[in-house]
């Protein structure tokens, strides 16, 4: 799997145990880094960047006694070979992945579920965008039926650590 996290990928959590464990640790490469939460349940992760990515798996190192055993995913995705406005509604929930209690990197596929509502319009809409007034969001390609995602959160519902704390290294986004 080749690792296809954007350059411009903006890390958001919600909560930061002190500034020497931010956010500017889990996509920064190094075993040396992390982030760290403060206390107590839920926390989540959220990573959006310009533009779409076919991602179909993501993949989180913990630090073991501090991982997430249940990790809520939402996403924001639009489907291919459609034209897309500047509305952006957000994301929605598109499954749960059960994390084991450990150090080791752990990949988990992209839960993207069948009904996603997205921000795509049926060209055929009145209120749709005309060709000329958008443009597409990638190549369009009949055969392509990959989902194309802008933004993922991970909410981490339940930890191993007993006050609700979640320490991870590293997050990346992949492509089979």
């Amino acid at each position: 799997m080749k690792n296809i996290t954007p350059k411009d990928c903006v890390a958001r959590v919600s909560s930061t145990l002190d500034s020497s464990s931010g956010k500017k640790n889990l996509l920064d490469g190094s075993d040396e880094t992390c982030w760290s939460s403060a206390q107590g349940l839920p926390q989540s992760v959220r990573l959006s960047w310009d533009g779409l990515i076919p991602a179909t798996h993501f993949a989180i190192t913990f630090q073991g006694g501090f991982s997430a055993t249940s990790v809520a995913v939402y996403v924001a995705a639009i489907r291919p070979g459609k034209y897309v406005d500047n509305i952006k509604l957000g994301t929605v929930l598109a499954g749960k992945v059960y994390p084991k209690d450990g150090n080791g990197r752990q990949v988990f596929e992209l839960p993207i579920p069948e009904a996603l509502p997205d921000s795509v319009h049926d060209e055929q809409h009145p209120l749709s965008p005309t060709p000329s007034q958008a443009s597409p969001v990638h190549p369009v390609d009949p055969n392509d039926d990959r989902q194309w995602i802008n933004e993922i959160k991970l909410e981490f519902e339940k930890s191993a650590d007993p006050w609700g704390r979640i320490v991870i290294y590293h997050i990346e986004l992949l492509q089979a």
